[in-house]
């Protein structure tokens, strides 16, 4: 694994401290069916230093007892060393903002991390940032 992808190596775990910010939307979260997602510039955490983009794409399912919006979110990030895919169901406020923390989970990948898992650990900044901290098993 190249020294740059390796973030912090435990065998065969490691942590990426990621953070992504968004450069443009599409789509909003009105009703269930609806779209919504984003493209951006990924960034390490740490060093600031560019890291790649990444692509999310979400549906809500519907309204739930919360109050809010069920909704369910594919995203890809794509870094110098392969892609890392993610998927997920958050919950969302009713009009349309994502909680302060969420998880995905790590689906898998290409190039060093085809044979991804794990989680991700999604704090988000301000309204167009978020810290990603992936946990990866390859």
């Amino acid at each position: 694994m190249p020294a740059a992808a390796a973030g912090h190596a435990h065998g065969s775990r490691q942590v990426l401290d990621l953070t992504t910010t968004i450069t443009d939307r599409f789509g909003n979260a009105q009703h269930a069916g609806s779209r919504f997602g984003a493209t951006g510039n990924t960034t390490k955490t740490r060093t600031g230093k560019p890291f790649g983009t990444f692509v999310f794409d979400c549906v809500v399912g519907g309204r739930n007892a919360a109050p809010g919006i069920s909704v369910q979110c594919l995203q890809t990030l794509a870094t110098p060393h392969g892609q890392i895919t993610l998927q997920g169901t958050t919950q969302f406020t009713l009009e349309g903002t994502a909680p302060q923390s969420f998880q995905e989970a790590i689906t898998g990948g290409t190039g060093v991390y085809k044979k991804a898992r794990g989680y991700a650990q999604f704090t988000v900044v301000p309204e167009r940032s978020a810290r990603v901290v992936l946990h990866l098993s390859t």
